[in-house]
């Protein structure tokens, strides 16, 4: 999600930029206020217990989609500036 919200900001500078350093002062500190929402949201839900129903992730599958994300998004923002 923080590479998505990186290049949706270089690629609209004008709007999502501008609006982005309005609302907290600069760019960043509106980044980084969405990455932590999204952080403490996927964490409540993820950190609910499911009586026994639903999906059990486990340690190792956690693991690798954690490297696979951040793969992911290592090659979004380096294919974006290609």
């Amino acid at each position: 999600m923080s590479a998505i919200l990186f290049i949706v900001k270089e690629s609209n500078e004008e709007t999502v930029l501008a609006w982005r350093k309005a609302a907290a002062g600069h760019h960043w500190i509106t980044h980084g206020v969405f990455d932590l929402i999204l952080f403490v949201f996927l964490g409540w839900v993820l950190s609910r217990p499911n009586d026994g129903e639903g999906i059990k992730i486990s340690a190792n599958w956690l693991t690798g989609s954690i490297v696979g994300a951040v793969v992911i998004s290592g090659l979004l923002i380096i294919g974006f500036y290609i």
